[in-house]
């Protein structure tokens, strides 16, 4: 009797309460198939130690575009020739399920080659800045890495000890644990 009466009323609370259960399983497996982010596609490339990298920060540019800005350094230390202008970086973003290849613009930093002027290197543009929607990176911990392509095609990776922690509401890095 009491369910006849009330029968409507159980099927809107039974439909929204499946609602919320499965809205959030629906986002994130729309996220994560048409995410903007460029994936790094077939094997990682050699870890090389013939380069040095740091991480800056993360900071959010744009709130209402959800834009976010990973800045640091890195370089190649071989071919002594190559100024970090003379080949790309990217940097990957490399959980257990994805591999992102974000590519880095150069950024001017004066610091780092003054830190490293013994090793007669061009390091005037060592910075990196990578810009990228957190909305299109799904929920994960990400170990931050940079990914040099020479001028010839061939890459290395140099893997850094920061990580990126993807959350619900939150982004941040920190150093990872070794």
């Amino acid at each position: 009797m009491w369910f006849k009466k009330n029968k409507v009323h159980v099927i809107v609370w039974l439909s929204l309460g499946l609602l919320v259960i499965v809205s959030p399983l629906v986002y994130r497996m729309h996220i994560q198939r048409n995410s903007p982010l460029p994936q790094f596609e077939g094997a990682l490339p050699q870890v090389t130690t013939d380069a040095k990298m740091y991480v800056d920060a993360l900071r959010e540019v744009d709130e209402t575009e959800h834009l976010y800005r990973l800045e640091g350094w890195g370089f190649l230390t071989e071919p002594v020739n190559l100024a970090p202008d003379d080949y790309e970086r990217s940097v990957l973003l490399v959980s257990d399920q994805h591999v992102f290849a974000l590519p880095a613009s150069s950024v001017p930093r004066a610091d780092v080659a003054a830190v490293f002027k013994d090793l007669g290197l061009n390091l005037k543009n060592a910075g990196y800045s990578v810009s990228f929607n957190i909305e299109a990176l799904p929920q994960a911990r990400y170990s931050i890495a940079l990914l040099f392509t020479l001028p010839d095609g061939t890459q290395a990776r140099l893997d850094s000890k920061f990580v990126l922690d993807r959350t619900a509401n939150t982004a941040v890095i920190s150093l990872g644990e070794d």
